[in-house]
């Protein structure tokens, strides 16, 4: 039997309906616990829609809220749509 590598897999859109600013806040609060955690973020970038809601800044955001060893638990894979 494999054991389990990932824990929590997420796969969004970055659209801002979808919750990704609570979800990377719950990750920090888990990390803040020392509750390391591995996270997948599978999350495509839309192109640019014109009622604003498309997060391009997503990378920005992870990168500013988890250190270079914390990004060692938690992979943000973005791609183009």
């Amino acid at each position: 039997m494999h054991q389990k590598f990932w824990d929590v897999l997420n796969v969004s859109r970055a659209v801002s309906f979808k919750g990704i600013p609570e979800f990377l806040n719950a990750v920090r609060e888990l990390y803040d616990r020392k509750q390391f955690i591995r996270v997948l973020y599978i999350c495509p970038l839309p192109p640019g829609e014109a009622d604003g809601t498309t997060l391009h800044n997503i990378r920005i955001l992870y990168e500013e809220k988890f250190s270079a060893e914390e990004r060692h638990y938690f992979t943000l894979i973005t791609m183009d749509w």
